[in-house]
């Protein structure tokens, strides 16, 4: 079946539901696989719909619709999130061929490329994170989702250099598989026992939010919100929004984003930050250092520069936020 017809069944469910034509349709190429709309109806009101792809998702709907619902709870509570649209209580629908979607309001404002939020943006952005996390924590603990393994990391790592052997890859590549090793060598899993656990967006980034002016006016996209490390939310905003085109992060905006966040999380502190983004690299280093990123989309490109930064700069992360 045709992406084509699965959009056009789509199409037709969400003009059923609303009693409304669709007038306009604009797809969104942003995010993997899964297709995006804004629809616009005769009358001139909006629509957000999002289809699942059923590869990425095996196994994963029932944690989507949790996520979803928490998402709906965050903006009846005053969080800016989009407003998830259900039908008799379910937030992901099936058309009769089976394709799954769910649909949203439409929220302003502008997607800001990675390193380019401004100082006040980015202290918008931590001051409604420092929100969003402190209404999570009134909800009930779930089973933790991922903890840091050095197993993992070394297992992929050993992985990747055994590639790069027969892979003509670049001498920045190989640079990062050898500090990945190097970071292994020293790796301490104790620095970790004081993360909080918690529920958390898990994807906390530029392509996530949006802004207007100098504000954010909405944060985007919860389908990866798990019960795991909400700390991971911070270390992902700082470096995709404060890593500008040169790779070298920008402090002023670091430690903006890092003020708006203590806003309403006034016990959080430096050396959480610092072990924020470490414990950022146990996660997303096994998806950003590989032997053929280079090839890759420019969004996992961008986050392999991220992750290459926070290598770098592994033993001056103290001074420099």
């Amino acid at each position: 079946m045709s992406d084509q017809y699965a959009a056009n069944e789509i199409f037709k469910m969400v003009e059923s539901l609303h009693s409304k034509t669709i007038q306009e349709v604009k797809a969104i190429h942003l995010g993997r696989l899964n297709p995006k709309w804004i629809l616009t109806f005769m009358d001139g009101s909006k629509l957000f719909v999002k289809q699942y792809h059923p590869d990425r998702y095996i196994g994963k709907i029932p944690a989507v619709k949790q996520a979803l619902s928490i998402q709906d709870q965050l903006f009846h509570t005053g969080i800016k999130c989009p407003e998830v649209h259900s039908v008799d209580g379910e937030y992901i629908l099936h058309t009769e061929s089976g394709h799954q979607f769910s649909m949203f309001e439409v929220c302003p404002g502008i997607v800001v490329l990675p390193g380019k939020p401004n100082q006040n943006q980015m202290h918008s952005w931590g001051k409604e994170l420092g929100k969003m996390h402190h209404l999570l924590d009134e909800l009930p603990a779930g089973p933790i989702d991922w903890v840091p393994s050095k197993g993992e990391i070394q297992s992929f790592c050993e992985s990747q250099m055994k590639i790069a052997e027969d892979y003509p890859v670049s001498k920045r590549v190989q640079q990062m598989l050898e500090k990945e090793q190097e970071l292994l060598e020293s790796y301490d899993q104790t620095i970790f026992e004081q993360c909080k656990h918690g529920w958390a967006h898990w994807d906390n980034q530029v392509y996530n939010v949006l802004f207007q002016d100098d504000a954010l006016t909405s944060i985007l996209d919860f389908d990866r919100m798990r019960y795991v490390y909400p700390e991971l939310d911070l270390a992902r905003a700082i470096l995709s929004g404060c890593i500008n085109e040169e790779t070298k992060l920008d402090q002023e905006k670091a430690r903006a984003f890092i003020t708006g966040y203590q806003e309403t999380r006034k016990d959080f502190q430096l050396n959480d930050v610092i072990r924020s983004l470490k414990l950022l690299w146990c996660r997303e280093s096994v998806w950003w250092i590989k032997a053929d990123i280079e090839q890759d989309e420019e969004i996992p490109q961008r986050f392999s520069k991220e992750i290459e930064w926070l290598q770098n700069n592994w033993g001056h992360l103290q001074e420099i936020i």
